[in-house]
């Protein structure tokens, strides 16, 4: 598994000039970006493939290694939920054995991530104590919207052939 952190990120760990590690298989690689709206800090981490994407919220999270824990149990809770379990099976288990760490590469996936940023921001701004502005809901709704990096299909859909 590769993932690759923003300079936001980077920074939030104290991360120096973390060495690129060229695209090989976008199957393989996760995006992670940071954000605060509302003063809460958010974490966004989006599958490089699918755009499927979750969101979690950053308090307690003080090192990579808690990092690490939180985003992988977050993408289980919400492939779980949507229906796609052999999908942690087949694609985050034998991924997880290995994990290198690097900086961004494709523009056209930041740009997707910054768009549901942008989405999740307006909800969050709209009532921050609603059911819908959960964490897991703001994921749930960013992997039934469509983009056009992936041919204007819906992440939810696009992950599913990984079952």
């Amino acid at each position: 598994m590769i993932i690759r952190f923003t300079k936001k990120v980077q920074d939030k760990f104290k991360w120096k000039q973390l060495k690129p590690i060229a695209e090989s298989n976008l199957s393989n690689e996760w995006y992670v970006n940071q954000f605060t709206a509302n003063r809460h800090k958010y974490y966004l981490a989006t599958h490089a493939e699918s755009l499927f994407s979750v969101i979690f919220r950053g308090v307690g999270i003080k090192t990579d290694g808690e990092f690490m824990d939180r985003m992988i149990e977050a993408w289980k809770n919400q492939v779980t939920n949507e229906g796609l379990e052999t999908v942690v099976n087949n694609l985050l288990v034998p991924l997880t054995k290995e994990i290198l760490i690097t900086s961004t590469l494709n523009r056209r996936i930041l740009g997707s991530m910054s768009d549901m940023i942008k989405m999740t921001e307006f909800i969050l701004a709209d009532g921050d104590n609603t059911e819908d502005s959960s964490p897991f809901a703001l994921s749930e709704f960013l992997n039934k919207t469509p983009f056009s990096y992936i041919g204007m299909d819906r992440p939810k859909d696009r992950i599913a052939k990984y079952s």
